[in-house]
């Protein structure tokens, strides 16, 4: 059995196991495998809680075919990196690109994200405009700020008077008018009006500047950082010689141990993290119903609101506004809006829309009108401890690992039951009877598991058209790593490094007049003379 025939043969029996399990397979004219897409249940359901915002891409190449793999990755209420589908592409053409986001939005039953984040591609973008029409397209931040000390590695130097103006310009913008303001101010201040470069990226300055993009909702992600710990993820079990077949086995092996590290958090955060006490109420309410890494995040911003001052700007009725003020940075000026009867209330630095928790300036406004707790319309449910209740937790292949898990569980569970056993009439007869019929659920389970195996096998040599396998892939994939990239040590250079290199080399004088720009060779007084 071929690469292709193994993959499809794994897909009917997990959709034979799993009628949820969602798998798409494209093939040519000669039958033979283009593009594959799956995405299993847990996934789908995933989706439906945390797919507000999806990160995409394929710089990953790394199998025997040398397909791109395409991945669609989101966070959760731990903010842990969670997968939505994977898909190994034989290009990356805008036809395999709208083929993959088609399938794929079909297999989310049509529901689009709010906020999609890709690298700079063109192809990827038009198919994004194309098929998530009603989609915020963004383009990672990290990506594009990594090109500036290769592209001007003399003036983005560190604590380079460049590097700070435009850091300053780029994150630290409360409006539009002011980033534009601020933007030709450099570009004239260091004579760049007419770079060619800076000119492209800002005429796409709505995809990647934080200021265009602070009111849609994007889980605090302005990168697709997340994307490079899942290539990581892969690197643990996958090389470039690895086999389709080989890729599918270890993959879900990885995916489970992934699942365990979902479902460990989610534990810690229900039963092991315990409401802090002597902190204000309204930290000590978020403690309740957020994630403890959510909590965390959200204390901090409770904390820096003590660093604020408030001045009473405007005042109609139960509208007012304030001047939220740093103690110690005068450039820290924020207008916060409130309705002290609806507890509406909103800030010029949009934290709250962009990552769907409070910022400090409200909370400073809500301290000095004593709001104890987070009015209901501020609490996202999908940081809260209970958005994954409902989703199933899958059966681990490392059984002595899951085995401990559920031992765990079904402990703490037992000694719940066991503080109630007294606490009223009845109570003990009811759990006796809710065990015996447990006991008798679980040895039809066990007695039927030989027939449900068979059941889920039929059909599964059902005749169909013979898959051949994928060709290798010429597509660009993950990027080269060039020669000059790499230390003398074999580590790595940072794009910093990369820059000042390379602006090393261009700053080689000529022999002849010791002057810059060109070598003896096409000097012209070394021609004259």
């Amino acid at each position: 059995m071929g690469d292709a025939e193994s993959v499809f043969h794994y897909c009917r029996t997990k959709q034979a196991q799993d009628p949820n399990f969602y798998y798409e397979i494209f093939l040519d004219k000669d039958s033979r495998m283009v593009n594959f897409f799956w995405v299993d249940s847990r996934a789908r359901l995933c989706y439906e809680r945390f797919g507000d915002v999806v990160v995409f891409d394929t710089t990953y190449k790394t199998n025997k075919y040398c397909m791109p793999l395409a991945l669609f990755v989101g966070v959760n209420n731990h903010l842990q990196s969670i997968l939505f589908g994977f898909a190994l592409l034989q290009d990356e053409t805008e036809e395999s690109f709208e083929w993959l986001f088609r399938t794929w939005l079909d297999a989310m039953n049509g529901k689009a994200p709010i906020t999609i984040l890709t690298d700079q591609d063109k192809a990827i973008g038009n198919m994004v405009k194309k098929v998530f029409s009603t989609t915020t397209h963004r383009l990672c931040l990290w990506h594009i700020m990594k090109k500036f000390p290769e592209k001007y590695g003399n003036l983005y130097k560190k604590k380079s008077p460049f590097k700070k103006d435009i850091k300053a310009c780029l994150y630290q913008s409360i409006t539009i008018e002011e980033f534009e303001r601020e933007w030709n101010a450099i570009m004239t201040r260091y004579n760049l009006a007419g770079e060619t470069w800076l000119q492209q990226i800002y005429e796409i300055r709505n995809f990647w500047i934080p200021v265009y993009n602070r009111t849609v909702f994007s889980a605090g992600m302005s990168t697709t950082q997340r994307v490079e710990s899942m290539h990581s993820f892969f690197d643990s079990f996958v090389h470039s010689g690895t086999t389709l077949r080989e890729f599918i086995a270890k993959y879900e092996q990885a995916l489970m141990r992934r699942y365990m590290d979902e479902n460990r958090e989610h534990y810690a955060s229900k039963h092991m993290h315990p409401v802090p006490k002597g902190r204000p109420p309204i930290a000590e309410h978020a403690a309740i119903v957020y994630t403890r890494n959510i909590f965390n995040k959200f204390e901090n911003e409770v904390e820096e609101s003590n660093r604020f001052t408030k001045k009473k700007l405007e005042k109609s009725g139960f509208d007012y506004t304030y001047l939220v003020s740093h103690n110690l940075d005068p450039n820290q000026k924020f207008r916060v809006s409130i309705n002290t009867s609806s507890r509406d209330a909103s800030c010029e630095c949009h934290l709250f829309e962009f990552k769907g928790i409070l910022c400090r300036h409200i909370l400073a406004i809500f301290q000095k009108k004593d709001v104890q707790q987070i009015p209901h319309k501020y609490i996202l449910p999908r940081w809260t401890k209970e958005a994954a209740d409902d989703i199933p937790v899958p059966i681990m292949v490392e059984k002595d690992k899951s085995s401990l898990m559920h031992t765990m569980h079904f402990h703490r569970k037992a000694n719940l039951l066991l503080s109630c056993l007294h606490e009223c009439d009845g109570a003990y007869q009811l759990i006796m009877d809710a065990m015996d019929k447990a006991y008798e659920e679980v040895s039809k389970l066990k007695n039927s598991t030989k027939e449900v195996n068979e059941v889920e096998e039929s059909g599964l040599d059902a005749p169909h058209i013979p898959i051949a396998d994928p060709q290798v892939s010429k597509t660009k994939g993950r990027t080269k790593v060039r020669p000059e990239e790499v230390s003398s040590n074999g580590r790595l250079k940072g794009g910093f490094e990369v820059g000042m290199d390379l602006a090393k080399k261009q700053k080689r004088k000529c022999g002849i007049c010791h002057e810059l720009g060109h070598y003896s060779t096409t000097c012209k007084k070394g021609l004259d003379s």
